[in-house]
């Protein structure tokens, strides 16, 4: 029992892991931003009825995954091959410094760069930058809901017929 109460610690100690909740948009249309601030930069917009993946909340903030559409940057000089080469780089919401830091990516990583701009690199968004939309313009994803409809039965497939016996060969010319 003294290992059930080892493994019952282990357990305890390590955080449970959030999984995402799918949210759409329920406003005409929400921006997107860099950071958890209605004066962060603006990243994209995201439409109604648009699916989101929100990691957590904070405040009036959620926290969401980055559509895949939205375009993200990093410097080109710390980038060879589609792979980060400096031990950390930022990820930027634009081409350059003056833009917000949406993450930060790990030498070695893998980037898809999607196009240039002077010293930066459009890439697609790695999936642990984070991006913000104000809580109030997504809700519950509502599923269309309809009443199960009765299925026919499968009727049994039919014996296949017997294969027809192969002619016999016609005897050798003479």
């Amino acid at each position: 029992h003294a290992g059930l109460a080892a493994l019952a610690l282990i357990a305890a100690a390590v955080p449970a892991v959030r999984a995402e909740t799918r949210m759409q948009v329920a406003a005409g249309s929400t921006p997107i931003y860099a950071q958890a601030s209605a004066s962060g930069q603006k990243v994209g917009s995201a439409v109604a009825g648009e699916i989101l993946f929100v990691t957590r909340s904070e405040g009036d903030w959620a926290a969401i995954s980055p559509p895949d559409r939205l375009d993200l940057w990093l410097n080109k000089d710390f980038i060879e091959g589609n792979r980060v080469i400096a031990k950390s780089i930022q990820i930027r919401s634009g081409p350059g410094v003056e833009y917000g830091v949406v993450g930060t990516l790990e030498r070695g990583a893998p980037v898809m760069p999607r196009g240039e701009s002077g010293d930066w690199c459009k890439i697609a968004p790695p999936s642990s930058t984070t991006l913000w939309v104000k809580k109030s313009d997504l809700s519950e994803i509502q599923a269309r809901t309809a009443p199960i409809q009765e299925v026919a039965a499968v009727p049994e497939p039919s014996k296949p017929a017997p294969a027809p016996a192969s002619e016999p060969a016609p005897p050798p010319p003479q």
